[in-house]
């Protein structure tokens, strides 16, 4: 994809107001993963072919013992239009390919609107991990280089050479990840994109062919152009919880407004308990860890096999306890000033 397809994915693949939110919320630090040349991600994305990003993904699945949609899970086999709304309701991208493969050669625009549907959100989705995780790469390095600091003064303790060793092996596992997603993310977004434009010209005064468009012209952050086909959705479906769901996008995209953003995004979620996408939303708008964790709780409820549950949520989980940890020891640290005498404080 080139850098004018998609205002927030191009090449290198732009942190995004909600990406950058949950990055502070881990604490991760944006600075450092400054460092990260974009260039050399570039450099690495453009020579993995889509077949090498395919492998990278299947074996990190597989060292992560993923847990997928059962096999007899009936959207493995969508039968119609209901079924494919399902699948972007659940927002797992596992399904995702079962529902494409599914609308293929058909005629009908509201599947083809929802075929390019789950392509852009199978886009987003794999995005959206690829940063989380190569965030999560940026601080477990910081942090192997800190243990290679202090064995080189000092005699590790054992609870810091087992926690090194277990760093050592979570950077072997992420190797290429992230550029494997980023790839796979822009070539499901250029897809989803593409076939967007052309259900806008072929049924340009078309319901579902504004609500395609406005989120056509959401990925490209034509925010006038957005606002246009927002309006006809909103005249023509007040209730449209699409619209909401746009809106708080909007909200977080454009303006980086995550209190207006989480509650519009609650809205929809209200309207429509399934629809997983608006708690992911509200996870990645979080800014601070406990937030993010409370978040992911919700969305381990909503569905429990989700994409950013299995692989971020432990480096979420993680940073949580470590916060927590953290808390605590103030908070015994206050308690156990407070017990002094008067005199006797320092």
């Amino acid at each position: 994809m080139t850098a004018g397809a998609s205002g927030r994915y191009t090449v290198a693949m732009t942190r995004t107001p909600r990406t950058l939110a949950l990055s502070f919320a881990l604490g991760i630090a944006v600075a450092g993963c400054a460092t990260t040349s974009a260039v050399t991600r570039t450099a690495d994305e453009a020579q993995l072919s889509s077949e090498e990003a395919d492998r990278i993904i299947k074996a990190y699945e597989e060292r992560r013992t993923r847990g997928l949609a059962p096999a007899n899970d009936p959207l493995h086999q969508p039968k119609s239009n209901e079924d494919l709304l399902e699948i972007l309701r659940r927002d797992q991208t596992d399904l995702f390919a079962d529902g494409v493969k599914w609308a293929e050669g058909k005629t009908d625009p509201k599947t083809q609107t929802l075929a390019a549907q789950i392509e852009i959100s199978w886009g987003e989705a794999l995005g959206m991990l690829a940063e989380l995780l190569e965030r999560a790469t940026v601080e477990l390095r910081q942090e192997a280089a800190l243990y290679e600091y202090k064995g080189a003064v000092r005699v590790l303790k054992p609870t810091e050479r087992t926690r090194r060793e277990r760093v050592a092996a979570q950077l072997k596992e992420l190797a290429g990840i992230e550029s494997a997603l980023r790839k796979q993310a822009q070539r499901h977004l250029a897809k989803g994109l593409a076939e967007a434009e052309q259900l806008m010209k072929s049924a340009p005064n078309d319901y579902q062919s504004y609500r395609i468009a406005a989120d056509f012209y959401h990925l490209k952050e034509d925010w006038a152009k957005f606002g246009e086909m927002m309006k006809e959705i909103e005249t023509r479906h007040p209730q449209s919880n699409g619209a909401t769901f746009l809106r708080g996008q909007e909200q977080l995209d454009r303006y980086d407004n995550h209190t207006k953003a989480v509650e519009l995004f609650r809205q929809a979620l209200a309207r429509d308990p399934k629809f997983t996408r608006a708690q992911v939303a509200i996870l990645m708008a979080q800014t601070s860890i406990d937030g993010a964790y409370r978040e992911l709780q919700k969305l381990k409820e909503l569905n429990p096999t989700h994409q950013i549950v299995v692989w971020a949520g432990p480096a979420i989980t993680e940073r949580y306890q470590m916060w927590q940890a953290r808390r605590d020891e103030r908070e015994r640290s206050r308690e156990d000033q407070s017990s002094l005498p008067r005199d006797a404080a320092p």
